[in-house]
């Protein structure tokens, strides 16, 4: 890969992602061997759930759950053919 690829990538990118991208390079131009994105920080800094869960959304997870230990996953390439057809 070269520098003109990863300006295309770049390129592609949606403005809501910028952010993170530009953290994580600035990480790597430092030279932090940490996670240098920070996704970690934002998510350490967003405020605790206090929206109270209905009994309705615990029974849609549990259903979720259940179908997940039935039927397994499908990888993002079988998700992506499913949703094409």
């Amino acid at each position: 890969m070269n520098k003109s690829e990863l300006y295309n990538l770049i390129d592609a990118l949606p403005a809501f992602k910028l952010p993170v991208a530009r953290a994580y390079l600035e990480g790597l131009r430092a030279g932090a061997e940490a996670e240098p994105s920070a996704l970690g920080a934002l998510l350490d800094s967003a405020p605790e759930e206090d929206e109270e869960i209905t009994g309705a959304e615990e029974a849609e997870v549990r259903a979720a759950e259940e179908d997940i230990s039935e039927n397994g996953t499908l990888s993002h390439e079988e998700a992506m053919r499913f949703l094409a057809t």
